[in-house]
């Protein structure tokens, strides 16, 4: 029987459907006396429909966790509808993409937030549009944009002023913290380079006078203006071997005084004062030839290690075993005595880029190139020059290219060089810069370095040494480098040991590690 109590709480539930309170409605619906009464099943369809209903407004509001609330209520009440099952694919499939694309949104005006507190406020602006959102976070970083700009072109004006006012020191600090706020605003990089090229030149005809102090301190007043400024990082070089010129003449080191010397006249070959020096340190030579070739010679070599004999030469075994790391570095400085400054690369893979870099390339050249503009793989005999960008050899324009000897490449106006493969014995290769394309530390030439390379006076040699009397075979065995004459049969090799100079038939030469410097300047390890 259905008693009283049962009647008033069913009137409830109907009273609680019509209402709108689905969720009390079901709660007493559900008790097993209301639900097995007829009144009680009709009641549980009706409120299914309510609930099925609600749930398309959910959807069609994109709140997706209650429709599917909503629908999971629905067979509570007894629904089998196919729309139920219809209904919670749709919402499924279009909560998961808008979840998508709130998060692709979200990523993109994070990413946004970083460029612009990194100074790349149109970067920044970009992506916050291709956000697409109106949001109070959005708004808020399109001011910040606003503010930004603001500040910057404030500072930019009285940079400006000071510029014309000639007062450099500060108008470098107002510069360089508008560029902090807004890294790619053309006015300011047009001051920078405005600026830069004032200083570069004051700076340059210190060095050419002389006065290398004067020199520095231009440079160093540029704070961090024109630093990928290809002038800049040219004179900076030439700054740093008059420094270790001087360091050395200091310390007594005139041999290292004098290959600083030499390398400062050919990139300054037309400096007077660097001629100067050149003539001096080569009477200098002369007069320590002429003294070492005396009684206070034979005094030295009585107290002096004694030269390297057979007994130190080490002979290689037919096989070798393998070893876990090897000793050779990827990149290595060859210093020829009379034959120039040699880049020595093992690498697979070898970057060529832009110098004045954070982050320099394996070659790095003095160049309008980009940081990484192109690479050079070996493919088994074979080395491919692959680009982004487009490129010259011979003349026509590519972007990738099986190179082959004598090829001529362009990579840009002040980044040429000829390929050379000297010696088909040899799986090693050279690039020859042109006389346009300067490199740190005065290389001219890069080797490709696999396994062998020639070292002599002849075409046929990798690097070029007029002093030696035979050809000389540069090799790695074991996990490290040695170095014999070519033609003797027998002959023990020598141990190439990084730092310490070698001296064979005739040839001298010393190898050092290569690496990658600050702000692009490559150096000795």
């Amino acid at each position: 029987m259905f008693g009283g109590l049962s009647s008033i709480r069913l009137k409830a539930a109907e009273r609680a459907l019509r209402q709108g309170q689905l969720a009390d409605a079901l709660r007493i619906a559900s008790e097993p006396d209301i639900a097995n009464h007829p009144r009680g099943g009709k009641l549980l369809e009706s409120l299914a429909r309510a609930f099925i209903e609600r749930a398309r407004e959910h959807y069609r509001a994109e709140r997706f966790t209650e429709a599917l609330l909503d629908l999971g209520n629905a067979e509570r009440c007894g629904a089998t509808d196919a729309d139920i099952a219809e209904l919670r694919g749709q919402v499924t499939v279009v909560a998961r993409e808008v979840a998508r694309q709130d998060a692709d949104r979200r990523r993109r005006v994070e990413q946004a937030r970083r460029y612009i507190d990194n100074g790349s406020l149109a970067a920044g602006r970009r992506l916050l549009h291709s956000a697409a959102g109106d949001d109070k976070e959005m708004a808020q970083i399109q001011k910040d944009i606003q503010n930004r700009e603001k500040r910057a072109g404030d500072l930019l004006a009285q940079a400006e002023a000071l510029h014309r006012a000639n007062r450099t020191a500060a108008a470098v600090d107002h510069l360089e913290r508008a560029m902090q706020l807004d890294a790619h605003n053309e006015p300011a990089l047009r001051l920078e380079s405005q600026i830069c090229a004032q200083a570069v030149k004051e700076a340059r005809a210190a060095f050419d006078a002389g006065r290398l102090q004067r020199a520095e301190a231009e440079l160093a007043g540029l704070g961090t203006l024109g630093r990928h400024d290809d002038d800049r990082a040219e004179l900076a070089e030439l700054l740093r071997y008059a420094g270790q010129a001087a360091r050395a003449l200091a310390a007594g080191d005139f041999e290292t005084a004098q290959q600083c010397v030499r390398r400062l006249h050919n990139l300054a070959p037309k400096t007077s004062w660097v001629k100067q020096a050149v003539a001096e340190t080569a009477r200098l030579d002369a007069a320590l030839l002429s003294l070492r070739s005396g009684p206070l010679g034979e005094a030295i070599k009585s107290v002096s290690a004694a030269p390297r004999n057979l007994q130190e030469t080490i002979a290689l075994p037919r096989t070798l075993k393998p070893v876990v790391e090897t000793t050779i570095p990827t990149a290595m400085l060859l210093l020829v005595d009379g034959g120039g400054s040699y880049l020595l690369h093992r690498g697979e893979r070898v970057t060529l880029g832009r110098a004045a870099s954070a982050e320099p390339a394996d070659v790095p050249i003095y160049s309008d190139l980009s940081v990484r503009h192109a690479d050079i793989l070996r493919v088994e005999d074979g080395y491919f020059l692959l680009s982004s960008s487009d490129y010259e050899v011979g003349g026509a324009r590519t972007r990738q290219q099986l190179l082959r000897d004598g090829d001529r490449v362009t990579l840009a106006r002040r980044a040429k060089f000829t390929w050379r493969v000297p010696n088909r014995k040899s799986m090693s290769a050279r690039l020859d810069m042109s006389d346009s394309t300067k490199m740190p530390n005065d290389v001219r030439r890069v080797v490709l370095f696999r396994e062998t390379a020639m070292i002599g006076r002849g075409s046929n040699c990798h690097v070029t040494c007029n002093s030696a009397q035979r050809d000389l075979v540069l090799f790695e065995r074991g996990g490290q480098l040695f170095v014999r004459a070519q033609g003797l049969g027998g002959a023990q090799a020598l141990v190439v040991e990084p730092g310490k100079p070698v001296e064979l038939e005739g040839a001298s030469f010393v190898v050092t590690p290569w690496s990658t410097g600050a702000a692009g300047a490559s150096r000795i390890a």
